[in-house]
């Protein structure tokens, strides 16, 4: 795998960096920082409860400070894992019941990565996919839980449009 933080991962890169995980648990932590863009913290706080099939979506509840967000998450050959393994937890189970704390979410990323990428990369990673597909600000604003539109520029570096190109969109 050739990817680091100056590229974005494909599928390709992921399941090259799935095959390196130990367990379920790590795998479904890899899927949801890759598919959701989550934060470490996000991660962490997440129940088995907070995920459930619609459809032909994962429907991912994110907790945070006053009220959760809820984004949707294709159901594809990667994410029918997630849904698999939440099917035979109790719902009110931490999904990360063996990885609990950022540091231990940071050394498994830097071990399936041989150390070429960090937890947040993954969302940089969404977000500038959502951008270069032509995700509007407003949209992915929603989806981050980023609650300023400019907190959305560091993101975007990665990414060919350019927020303020973007921001012509919005309007």
């Amino acid at each position: 795998m050739k990817a680091n933080q100056a590229s974005l991962l494909n599928k390709e890169d992921l399941k090259q960096l799935l095959a390196k995980c130990k367990d379920a648990e790590e795998r479904i932590a890899l899927l949801l920082l890759y598919y959701a863009g989550l934060k470490v913290n996000e991660l962490l706080e997440l129940r088995v409860g907070d995920i459930r099939q619609e459809g032909k979506t994962i429907a991912l509840n994110i907790p945070e400070k006053g009220e959760s967000r809820l984004i949707y998450l294709p159901l594809d050959d990667f994410t029918k894992e997630i849904v698999e393994f939440v099917k035979e937890r109790p719902s009110e189970f931490r999904l990360m019941l063996r990885m609990r704390t950022c540091y231990q979410v940071k050394d498994f990323i830097y071990r399936v990565s041989d150390k070429t990428l960090t937890p947040a990369f993954f969302r940089h990673n969404r977000i500038a996919k959502l951008a270069q597909q032509g995700v509007n600000l407003a949209l992915l604003k929603a989806f981050t839980g980023i609650k300023n539109i400019n907190q959305l520029e560091p993101y975007l570096q990665f990414s060919s449009i350019k927020s303020k190109k973007m921001a012509k969109i919005v309007e």
